[in-house]
């Protein structure tokens, strides 16, 4: 290294022509020494410098140029010895890697180098070294001497001629002189005669004698026309390849007896290989475009000569023998065409190659991909010449075009045979899946329109699968060509059925594309060329783009009601109709009209009634696009239409012609008409008078709400421009950020306050502002999205969505950060459990009622979670179409909404009934997105999503059947959503056959953790969501839903412990079967819940069945089988949901015993459902002292009646059972046990072990006024007549003992208060024995009044009907004497007040310690008049009992929340044959209304209440469905 900087500082520091003359000569015999090769390369940087400085000295000085060019030259030619020992060392490394031989060679310092490293670089630095020097050196002796190129090519060409005689160094010495000349010649290209005198060099010794130095002359000739040659030797260069290639390719055709022709064939490829780096590095549009034409040229004239052999050799050759030939140009075509624009209006030369180009490679099959013939460069290179050809159309409008191409010179039609034309037919009639229309034309072809016909075929059908950007405008082209038209042979329609496959083509190309922005603006891009060409002058045409419209939106619903077409459409529609005021007939007027915001331009039609006609049928096509969408997504179509006339008087739409006239607004009309006339329309499968005026009354409520959200949209933009101009025009910066926090904090205000009027105002002026903001303010956003959750209700999610729904039309490019935002506010419900994910709360059973006990359904707020569940659904069926990211997020936001466990006691979706349909449209749309191509196919997310989906619609079915608490059209949709999804999951079965079993099992179990790095991918999408993502902890922890069939636990690479049956079955397929058993489980739970919805809505089935319940109709006609299995399936999936089933399935009894099987295998499981215990006891376990009756004692409490039985003929006597039954009734409070104690008197007849006369006392002791109603019961059942004679001898030893002590147990207080109340009931009941003894009539009555003057009213005293109401007058005059023949019972009224039994007792208990009653003066209000009745000798047990079913009755009513008027008058029995009847306020006795009126029931209501009354249309009602009843039966 230090030599070298010596030799460059030496090259520097020279000052005369002497010194650089000597130096030169120096640096001669440094370059030319002969050293050994070790020395030779430490001395390469040494060399490079000296090879430098010989050409630095000749720029220095040119006078002594020439030595350095002799120096430089006799280094590369003579050679010098370095070169040639690097040469024999580089040839040593091409033998080496021929035989696999590794070599090394070792350097000074004792390095190793590979040997191509050392060798091979040294070899090619040095001579390119020395090349360009001689470079250098030649520029500057041109300035000396003008000949020195001459000089030197005369020179080399001598040393060429005798060192290919005599020399051994022969091969290094022509290389190295084609090499230098060949660089001179790019060098010096700007020289004159330069160029020219190398190439005749290279002419006179290319292919003398072929050798391997052709191909290297071949090169040097390419790297000459790529750098820009003078014009004559591009010409002349190009013209010597062709005729290489011709000549060459001439030798494939020659017969074998003639003399083959071999001059040119060795170099054939090195030709094409030179023309291919010509046609990538070629630089200048003009020069490619040439350099296309001279190509196109070659490969027509290589099938010429095809063409010509097979003439001259009919029998021996055929055309098609010249393919590879013609195959070879095709990657050179490709890599230029490649560089280029499409090609758009070519000069007739170059279209004229191009159609036959596109008419050799259609005959040659270079178009077939999987031919297997040639290779797969060709047929890739064939596609990208098709997306950049230019559409093979005429220039003229001369029917001549399609007569010219039978005279076509590429291929005679007298060469074609009979059988090859019907082949070529035949081909053209499978490509077009032969269209009924045009095979007649396509028979009756000649052979060049049949090529011509495959040629567009497959040049469009390349170019739509292959282009970047498809289109369909050059199909269009071809349709309006004007020599197609007018061809009488039936072209048009041809081309026609052409046009349909390549729009099919399209529309699968466009199906796999990545669902992303790109992809939605070409979609875009097609239906705005598609409803201009509907406009167009020719009807045909317009027919054309009318059935592409229609195949698109069949394809692509979501342009239906996507807002960029939409708003087109109208624009267009306006242009159009402004365009009618126009005269055709002026000589200005214009022809075309520009499409607003679009680069296509609409032809108009000569005639004014021409023009008429178009513009009325695009309205009418608007009219049924609009329509469609306002069917298919009314919400999203509406809010563009809103925004689309909210901003019509701002936008000045370029193309119309006036803007005053009626039709400058014919866009805005239609827009306002369909919103109108589609909105408020009645469904057509909807009928009766009812059912319509309801419709008709929602359909105005809903174009209400569209009118008021038009109205607040223009408002709220209005008043935040107004609010932002004003900041601004008073100086302030940062307007928009200041008014952004002011109206945050005012939307959170409201909040707090729960002002649904005040959120509303916020809300819509914050959307405004956000709309008219530059960029986003994120903290305005985040309120936009997430203020509902605060409050919460109905109309604030309304309010939102308006919201939402108006930002996604407005700012389409905040949809992604605004679906961030959204989508985690509801996931922030889900953690707070609002609405459809709210806990279930047990709440109170009508069987265990109690006082201040509120008897209601109670569901869950879903109101709000249902409307936004309806947006959802419009994003799902909106994005599954044109955004993955979206499919994404919102994929993610199902995942984290449904949870992976059945029959869960937390994180789960409410199964209260009220939410099936909030529920099952939620779980509509994930199988919407399931079922769709949103998510690729296979992936563990989808797998994962499939498994939430059966996973949540199963643990819908955990809990006993309820009654829905929607009314009308409510509970008509949410059946409609249920019957949807049934619908679906009946669909399943070929989606669960297009996904194997391994991916449905296998991939689940061993991908966990990429489903964790899915997620995490996901959560670049979604940062908000993500952190509150419930997904990875479904993944981290075992699931708690017995999952059998999905192999989640907390080991990722092995299946579930649980999964039993997972491992008896193999492992392909087992996925898929358990997948379609639960799939079947789950249509049998829905079709019996959807008749039961069905039948609660509609019980007489007088309207008509909703679409889709026939086939669940149908579906519920076969019988169930296999229904062991079923409950074996439904145990593995939750035992929770086990335990339902058979209250699911009507109580089936194989479920029953099946489900009895598994709970007394594994009680522990379903120990927390009441429910359960029915499965586990029974009367055979009892008998067998079964050992799992253990797990009795902890079970969940069941209601009274069910504790009951255990002391019942239907159970035999168990401790067990016994233990638990007081443990339940013990658990209730008395007041809800004094609704049973008729019963538990009962019991005592079948308690042999004293369990039930334990809890008497018990409970005796709990409550007061129990122990009194108690007393009175066990009073009358001592005796089994009314008399009190007879004793029941089961009963009466115990009974008397436990009243006396219950009676013993009293004291103080207690005492006072039952001494009083039994007194005082005592006299009441003696009057009906006092006055049984008067006649009927007078003196009976008189004789009550009498008797019941002498009651005194004490105190804290009740009527043993009324136990909550304490007595503090008696109506003296009320007593009145009941018609009975031998008995006396009689009526009074007392006056009460109504405090409650709990109240009534501490008040008793005050009045017997301070003998006076400290009453609540908020019970003051509640005093009433009471009347009862009592009885003295008769019976009253069956009254009780009777009254007591209707009782539970009026219970079960109130709970689900049927508006059944029940009032189960109480009646008490007190001593055998004595009770207290209760009666009904208000009312008259059918006794009495006989006695009164002389007519029927029917006329009595009439007269009473009128016919118009809606008191009279219920009791019609009633009698209607009675009668109903009675003919069914």
């Amino acid at each position: 290294m230090a030599n070298s900087a010596c030799v460059d500082l030496l090259v520097w520091a020279v000052a005369s022509e002497q010194e650089a003359d000597s130096l030169c000569s120096r640096l001669t015999e440094k370059i030319n020494l002969n050293q050994n090769y070790k020395v030779l390369m430490a001395h390469m940087p040494l060399l490079m410098v000296c090879l430098e400085g010989l050409g630095k000295l000749a720029q220095r000085f040119p006078s002594i140029a020439s030595t350095c060019i002799s120096s430089l030259r006799e280094f590369l030619v003579t050679p010098s010895p370095i070169l040639s020992k690097l040469r024999l060392q580089h040839q040593t490394l091409i033998c080496a890697k021929k035989f696999n031989v590794s070599l090394y060679v070792c350097t000074v310092d004792g390095k190793k180098l590979a040997h191509h490293t050392a060798t091979l670089d040294a070899y090619e630095e040095l001579r390119d070294a020395a090349i360009d020097n001689l470079c250098f050196a030649l520029q500057a002796c041109i300035t000396v001497d003008i000949n020195c190129v001459k000089a030197l090519v005369a020179s080399v060409s001598n040393r060429l001629f005798t060192a290919e005689k005599s020399d051994n160094e022969s091969s290094l010495i022509s290389t190295n002189i084609v090499t230098m000349l060949g660089h001179v010649a790019v060098s010096l290209k700007d020289t004159p005669k330069t160029t020219e005198t190398i190439l005749q060099f290279f002419q006179q010794r290319f292919c003398r004698t072929p050798s391997n130095l052709d191909e290297l002359i071949v090169d040097q000739l390419g790297c000459m026309i790529i750098a820009k040659c003078e014009p004559a030797i591009y010409e002349e260069i190009m013209k010597m390849f062709t005729m290489v290639t011709v000549e060459a390719s001439s030798t494939t055709y020659a017969a074998n007896g003639e003399e083959r022709k071999i001059q040119y064939k060795h170099v054939s490829g090195a030709v094409i290989n030179v023309l291919a780096n010509i046609a990538a590095s070629l630089q200048g549009d003009a020069e490619m475009h040439e350099l296309l034409g001279r190509l196109l040229e070659l490969f027509v004239q290589l099938g010429l000569e095809g063409k010509r052999a097979s003439e001259k050799h009919p029998g021996a050759l055929k055309a098609s023998s010249s393919a590879g030939n013609l195959g070879m140009l095709i990657p050179v075509i490709a890599v230029l065409v490649r560089r280029q624009q499409p090609i758009r209006q070519p000069k007739p030369r170059l279209l004229k190659l191009f159609k036959d180009f596109w008419l050799y490679c259609v005959l040659m099959g270079f178009t077939a991909a999987d031919s297997g013939l040639w290779p797969s460069e060709w047929y890739d290179g064939v596609k990208e010449i098709a997306v950049k050809s230019p559409q093979l159309v005429s220039q003229t409008s001369s029917r001549s075009e399609m007569r010219g191409l039978q005279y076509t010179s590429a291929v005679r039609t007298d060469s074609v045979s009979g059988n090859e034309l019907q082949e070529l037919k035949l081909q053209v009639l499978n490509l077009l899946e032969h269209p009924q229309e045009v095979t007649p034309f396509i028979n009756k072809f000649p052979f060049p329109e049949c090529t011509y016909l495959l040629s567009v075929y497959w040049l469009e059908s390349l170019r739509v699968k292959n282009s970047p950007k498809p289109s369909l405008d050059m199909m269009f082209d071809y349709l309006n060509d004007s020599a197609i038209l007018q061809d009488k042979g039936g072209m048009w329609s041809c081309i026609c059925s052409v046009s349909d496959r390549v729009f099919a083509a399209l529309l699968d190309v466009m199906s796999e594309r990545p669902h992303d922005e790109a992809r939605e603006q070409e979609l875009e891009r097609h239906a705005q060329l598609l409803l201009v060409g509907f406009n167009h002058p020719l009807k045909n045409i317009r027919r054309v783009a009318d059935k592409f419209l229609s195949g698109l939106v069949d394809r692509f619903p979501h342009l239906l009601w996507n807002c960029r077409i939409l708003w087109s459409m109208l624009d267009t529609l306006t242009v159009l109709a402004s365009a009618l005021v126009l005269d055709p007939n002026q000589e200005d007027a214009p022809s075309f009209l520009d499409v607003p915001n679009t680069p296509h331009k609409i032809k108009l039609v000569d005639t004014q009634e021409g023009r008429i006609s178009i513009v009325d049928d695009f309205a009418e096509r608007c009219k049924g696009v609009l329509q469609e969408a306002l069917r298919w997504a009314p919400h999203v179509t509406r809010s563009h239409l809103q925004d689309y006339l909210n901003l019509a008087p701002s936008r000045n739409i370029k193309g119309t012609v006036s803007s005053n006239g009626q039709n400058a607004q014919a866009g805005v009309a239609l827009a306002t008409e369909c919103m109108m006339k589609y909105t408020s329309q009645l469904p057509p499968n909807q009928t009766g008078a009812l059912v319509q005026d309801r419709t008709v009354a929602g359909g105005r409520a809903e174009l209400s709400r569209m009118m008021a959200s038009l109205s607040l949209r223009s408002r709220s933009a209005g008043e935040v421009a107004g609010l932002v101009a004003g900041l601004q025009d008073h100086g302030e910066s940062g307007a928009y950020e200041r008014l952004a926090d002011v109206l945050v904090f005012k939307l959170w205000d409201a909040c707090k306050r729960n002002s649904d009027s005040e959120h509303a105002t916020c809300l819509w002026r914050s959307t405004a502002l956000l709309i008219c903001s530059p960029g986003v303010y994120r903290p305005l956003l985040h309120a936009v999205a997430w203020s509902q959750v605060e409050l919460f209700t109905e109309q604030a999610v309304i309010t939102a969505v308006d919201c939402w729904r108006w930002l996604l039309t407005a700012r389409a490019d905040l949809e992604a950060s605004f679906l961030q935002e959204m989508l985690a506010a509801w996931q922030s419900t889900f953690e707070k459990r609002l609405g459809l994910f709210a806990v279930d709360h047990e709440g109170v059973s009508p069987l265990a009622a109690y006082e201040e006990c509120v008897l209601t359904p109670d569901p869950p707020l879903l109101q709000p979670h249902n409307i936004w569940v309806q947006f959802l659904a419009e994003l799902i069926e909106t994005a599954k179409y044109c955004s993955q990211d979206q499919v994404e997020m919102l994929s993610m936001v199902l995942h984290q909404s449904l949870p992976l466990t059945v029959g869960a006691r937390s994180e789960h979706l409410t199964r209260h009934v009220a939410a099936v349909g909030v529920r099952f449209r939620l779980l509509l749309c994930a199988l919407s997105l399931l079922q769709g191509d949103g998510l690729p196919r296979g992936c563990l997310s989808k797998n994962v999503l499939r498994e939430r989906i059966y996973c949540t619609t199963l643990d819908y079915f955990c809990c006993t059947p309820g009654t829905p608490t929607q009314q009308g059209a409510a509970l008509k949709e949410d059946i409609s959503v249920v019957v949807r999804f049934w619908t679906n999951m009946h669909a399943e079965k070929k989606y669960l056959k297009g996904t194997s079993g391994d991916q449905l099992l296998s991939t689940m179990s061993n991908s966990i953790s990429a489903m964790q790095q899915d997620a995490q991918s996901i959560s670049n999408l979604m940062p908000s969501i993500l952190d509150r993502s419930s997904l990875s902890g479904d993944l981290a922890k075992p699931v708690t839903g017995w999952m059998n069939t999905v192999p989640l636990s907390s080991s990722t690479n092995t299946l579930s412990k649980k999964s039993v049956r997972s491992k008896q079955a193999g492992p392909a397929g087992t996925g898929m079967k358990d997948y379609i058993k639960r799939r079947n489980l789950i249509l049998d739970l829905l079709a019996i819940e959807i008749e039961n919805l069905t039948t609660w809505r509609n019980p007489l089935a007088s309207e008509q069945s909703q679409p889709g319940e026939s086939n669940i109709q149908t579906w519920l006609s076969k019988p169930m089988k296999g229904l062991t299995e079923t409950a074996r399936l439904a145990w593995d999936v939750s035992p929770t949901l086990a335990v339902f089933l058979p209250s699911r399935l009507r109580h089936n009894e194989t479920v029953v015993l099946e489900v009895s099987r598994q709970v007394r295998f594994k009680p522990a499981i379903v120990a927390h459902i009441a429910e359960g215990l029915q499965y586990l006891v029974n009367t055979e376990s009892l008998i067998n002292d079964a050992h799992e009756l253990v797990h009795t004692l902890t079970w969940a409490r069941v209601s009274p009646v069910a504790a009951l039985a255990f002391f019942s003929r239907q159970y035999p006597p168990h401790p067990i059972t016994a233990q638990y039954a007081v443990r339940v009734l013990s658990s209730y409070p008395p007041d809800a046990v004094l609704f049973y104690i008729p019963q538990l008197v009962q019991a005592v007849r079948h308690d042999t072990m004293g369990y039930v006369t334990e809890f008497i006392k018990y409970i005796g002791k709990k409550s007061q006024v129990v122990a009194h109603q108690m007393i009175w019961n066990m009073n009358t059942n001592k005796y089994l007549d009314e008399e009190g004679h007879n004793k029941d001898p089961a009963l009466y030893d115990t009974l008397e003992v436990l009243t006396k002590n219950i009676v013993s147990t009293l004291s103080g207080p207690a005492k006072q208060f039952y001494e009083r109340e039994f007194d005082f009931f005592g006299k009441v009941t003696g009057v009906s024995g006092d006055i049984r003894h008067f006649p009927k009539g007078p003196e009976r009555k008189q004789a009550c009044l009498d008797c019941l003057k002498k009651i005194k009213v004490q105190p804290g005293c009740y009527l043993p009907s009324n136990p909550e109401a304490m007595v503090l007058d008696i109506d003296y005059n009320s007593g009145t004497p009941m018609q009975s023949a031998a008995k006396a019972p009689f009526l009074a009224r007392f006056k009460v007040r109504r405090c409650g039994i709990s109240e009534l007792e501490q008040l008793a208990m005050n009045v017997s310690k301070h003998g006076a009653i400290n009453a609540n003066p908020s019970s003051l209000a509640n005093e009433s008049w009471q009347a009862a009745i009592f009885k003295v000798g008769d019976d009253v047990r069956q009254d009780m009992l009777a009254l007591q079913v209707i009782g539970i009755f009026k219970n079960i009513f109130q709970k689900v929340g049927l508006d059944l008027y029940l009032f189960p008058y109480r009646v008490v029995a007190t001593s055998p044959g004595c009770g207290v009847i209760e009666c009904v306020p208000n009312a008259k006795s059918r006794d009495q209304l006989g006695r009164q009126t002389d007519f029927g029931m029917y006329e009595y209501f009439i007269k009473k209440y009128g016919e118009n009354t809606l008191e009279f249309q219920v009791i019609n009602a009633f009698h209607k469905f009675s009668r109903i009843s009675q003919e069914e039966k």
